[in-house]
């Protein structure tokens, strides 16, 4: 029996499990389209493809699958580059579908032709650029399987529009992998296991590190188990947050987002145990002291702080720490934080009251002082979707349709005004798959993190951040979204119950003062 080349790509996407994809469509990605129509996998079409790709992130993140997604040739496949490079930076299992003009048309700067397996390769794990019809089943299995283990990220697949159309046999459906290059750390060595051990045992203060690699790995109650049984303390980094399920022992966020409590307690152990986590600036703040490094990537251990090296799954490797650690007899006093609300509207006062009223809704939110003002605010139980390590605004909106398309939850979406504004269009997206989603604007008319930056540092010289509109009433009514806004404390209860009572949209604009700073008298870090 022959098939299309694009019907080989359905079929297999059908055979990966595949249930959803997020995408926009265009001429030289018709032919997957038109299967993918017939197929019943579900298609969310989103107003723009980096938007698609961020919905994808938030699908993946949500429920820990490979998420796909799809965009024609050229511009298509160019917008979805930051998305691309999010899923890089925060190892999210991601399969992109690009169309490609015909292979004859390659390299003659056709319309619409872009190299985009040359413009991403240094954001994706890998990169295929279909010549063959007959490699389709072997590349896109391959595919899964590369963006799906070890540590986790993105692969493209480019096909060019004669390849989706030319016939190939299903006895191609037995292809095998062809990935000699490509090795996936087993379980971590009983050496680094053993000296890792011991340098746990001679520590008198160790203390964890959590990072994202808790959740790709599924390793929270494996973490969990090991801080209580040997009585270790834990800070996690901004990705790590809500990965650290021990109450008594979660010692708070790290880092230049972090609390004072939390960063003492990195300066005063003297072995950090980092877990899942990259080690980076903003988490350890440039501190470097012996550490153990418990990574699936090896390339991450020693980059950013001089470590022992343990490469493996994290779950793997604490469940086997588990019958070599000692228990500790450490003393653990978890200080909370004081907030110090002051009048007016006080953002971190917002952001405690709407903690009070979550339940289990899927959290995201957008990089800017509207994240540090929710991290700070937001019980840190709760884990909220960002992105962490490229920090895109605009993510947001659409990775909350992403996670709750996944979820079946309700979303909170949290953004400034300049995020918002990168991805309103995304509004139409959500209205038409009937989500309820609470979003909340962090409204100060500007680029608020950019303008504390230049109060700080450039003597007040404020440039180009000025953000005054649009009127978000308005936005709200042509979307069929409620509406709501404060500007006080006192008016912070009574309209956040009344947003997380409401079905469908809700847009809350919550105004804040242009000087309110994110960072209440710390350095900022930048």
């Amino acid at each position: 029996m022959r098939i299309s080349g694009a019907k080989a790509v359905i079929n297999t996407l059908k055979e990966q499990g595949v249930e959803v994809v997020f995408g926009y469509p265009g001429a030289n990605i018709a032919p997957l389209y038109d299967e993918l129509k017939k197929s019943g996998i579900r298609h969310v079409l989103t107003r723009s493809e980096q938007a698609a790709g961020h919905a994808a992130c938030g699908y993946a993140a949500s429920g820990k699958k490979t998420c796909v997604c799809f965009a024609t040739s050229g511009p298509g496949a160019v917008n979805l580059i930051t998305a691309v490079a999010n899923a890089s930076a925060d190892s999210v299992p991601m399969v992109i579908f690009t169309g490609q003009v015909e292979t004859g048309r390659i390299g003659t700067d056709a319309f619409q032709e872009a190299d985009i397996t040359g413009a991403t390769m240094p954001f994706s794990k890998y990169n295929f650029l279909i010549k063959n019809p007959s490699d389709i089943i072997r590349n896109v299995r391959e595919a899964f399987y590369i963006a799906s283990t070890g540590r986790k990220g993105p692969v493209l697949i480019d096909i060019p529009f004669n390849i989706q159309t030319e016939e190939i046999d299903t006895d191609d459906e037995a292809a095998e992998f062809d990935l000699p290059g490509y090795k996936v750390p087993g379980n971590p060595k009983l050496k680094e296991l053993n000296e890792a051990a011991n340098l746990i045992n001679q520590a008198s203060k160790p203390l964890i590190v959590a990072g994202g690699g808790v959740f790709a790995s599924g390793a929270e109650e494996a973490l969990k188990l090991f801080m209580e049984s040997f009585n270790i303390p834990a800070v996690y980094s901004m990705m790590g947050r809500g990965a650290v399920a021990s109450e008594k022992l979660n010692l708070g966020m790290a880092g230049v987002y972090g609390s004072d409590f939390a960063n003492k307690a990195v300066i005063d152990s003297d072995l950090l145990i980092l877990a899942g986590s990259r080690a980076t600036e903003r988490t350890l703040m440039g501190i470097n002291k012996k550490s153990v490094h418990i990574d699936i990537d090896p390339a991450e251990q020693g980059k950013n702080i001089d470590s022992l090296g343990v490469t493996g799954d994290l779950k793997a490797a604490l469940n086997a720490l588990m019958l070599l650690v000692k228990r500790k007899e450490q003393s653990i006093k978890k200080e909370p934080e004081n907030l110090g609300f002051h009048e007016g509207l006080d953002p971190i006062y917002f952001f405690s009251i709407l903690s009070d009223n979550l339940k289990d809704e899927i959290i995201t939110a957008d990089v800017g002082q509207n994240l540090i003002w929710a991290l700070k605010g937001i019980k840190d139980s709760k884990r909220i979707i960002m992105s962490g390590g490229l920090g895109a605004m605009g993510f947001a909106l659409p990775a909350a349709i992403g996670a709750a398309t996944e979820s079946k939850k309700d979303g909170v979406v949290i953004c400034g005004d300049g995020g918002f504004q990168m991805s309103l269009s995304e509004l139409a997206t959500a209205a038409s798959l009937k989500l309820n989603l609470k979003v909340i604007i962090m409204d100060n008319s500007s680029l608020g993190m950019i303008r504390e930056l230049q109060k700080d540092e450039y003597n007040e010289n404020y440039s180009a951040v000025d953000l005054t509109g649009p009127k978000l009433k308005y936005i709200a009514k042509a979307y069929g979204a409620s509406y709501g806004e404060i500007s006080k404390n006192e008016e912070a209860e009574n309209e956040l119950g009344k947003m997380m009572n409401t079905e469908g949209i809700y847009i809350l604009r919550v105004i804040t003062d242009p000087d309110e700073s994110a960072f209440r008298g710390q350095h900022h870090g930048r």
